[in-house]
């Protein structure tokens, strides 16, 4: 069966917060340091109608040691009403964290989209 999202406007509302946390995980994949999520915060500052097309604009807000801050925009439309803010801190951590305690499918995934030629990411392509 098809699931049309204003029939589950409650998953449609849960994603949000997944949404800003992997968009500012992909900030942290730039700095090529992993890293773990250790907070995450989303303000709702107007009613985000199912179906609307969110623009983001994400930012790192500050690096700290092994500590990374973002912050995070959501507006209906390009320049649209702001209806979102997020927060987020992240720790960096070891690879091992990763290969003691992660799928060792999801890490060859991630070492092999990291070294994928074209990326700009390889080392010594």
């Amino acid at each position: 069966r098809a699931y049309d999202w204003r029939e589950w406007w409650a998953l449609f509302v849960a994603m949000i917060p997944v949404l800003f946390n992997m968009i500012s995980r992909r900030m942290n994949w730039l700095l090529l340091v992993p890293a773990v999520t250790a907070r995450l915060e989303v303000d709702f500052r107007r009613p985000v109608p199912v179906g609307s097309v969110l623009h983001i604009d994400a930012r790192i807000a500050g690096i700290d040691g092994r500590k990374v801050y973002t912050r995070a925009v959501g507006r209906l439309g390009e320049d649209g009403p702001v209806v979102l803010t997020a927060s987020a801190l992240f720790l960096q951590v070891p690879l091992e964290h990763f290969l003691d305690n992660g799928r060792k499918q999801d890490v060859d995934a991630a070492v092999a989209e990291r070294t994928a030629p074209g990326n700009g990411l390889a080392v010594n392509p």
